[in-house]
């Protein structure tokens, strides 16, 4: 008699494996991807481990600042480190800087982020980044989180479109990371969101 042994396990990394091989090492193939599904299919490469380093952003929208009660509104995305960010994160390393990344803007622009870019293409307003909370929640992970209230920004509505993450000095730093918010984050009323950045190191 024979008995057939199944292992998924073992299906799901020779897939994985398969998969990989398709990759190409610097992932360029998913720019050619329209969003949403660029940013899902990166989000995806590094949960099955495709991709290993990656950075996201995440907004989860709440009623009001008690930021107890959720709208059920939630934004995921990936981002691009500009050349500038590059830079500046190689100077930090380097001991040559001391203009640590921890500001977070908005923005509204729908532009695609570029490796060329410095700034958001139209941010809220003059004078409104955030100071971020930074935090290791796990061995590769740092993350920065902010709050914003109901007093944040323009008048409302406003949708967010973009995030960016800025170095020391808090208004005048250079762009680390450049992201487009995918859907936009609609901002009206008394709603108010926890803007969440994980770089993920490995």
């Amino acid at each position: 008699m024979q008995v057939a042994f199944k292992d998924d396990s073992i299906k799901k990394i020779k897939i994985i494996e398969k998969i990989s091989s398709f990759l190409p090492s610097t992932h360029k193939f998913l720019d050619y991807l329209p969003e949403p599904w660029r940013s899902r299919a990166i989000l995806l490469g590094y949960k099955f481990g495709l991709i290993n380093k990656v950075g996201y952003v995440k907004i989860t929208g709440y009623t009001d600042d008690t930021f107890t009660k959720r709208t059920g509104q939630e934004s995921i995305t990936c981002n691009i480190i500009p050349n500038v960010g590059v830079t500046q994160i190689r100077d930090i390393l380097a001991g040559t800087s001391s203009n640590l990344p921890k500001n977070i803007e908005f923005g509204t622009s729908t532009t695609t982020p570029a490796v060329g870019d410095t700034d958001l293409g139209a941010p809220l307003s003059v004078n409104d980044r955030l100071v971020a909370t930074v935090t290791t929640p796990g061995s590769y992970e740092l993350r920065f989180e902010v709050f914003i209230t109901s007093t944040y920004g323009p008048a409302r509505p406003y949708t967010i479109n973009e995030f960016g993450l800025f170095a020391d000095p808090e208004e005048s730093g250079i762009l680390i990371a450049h992201a487009l918010v995918s859907p936009g984050h609609e901002m009206s009323g008394t709603n108010t969101a926890i803007a969440t950045y994980g770089l993920l190191l490995r």
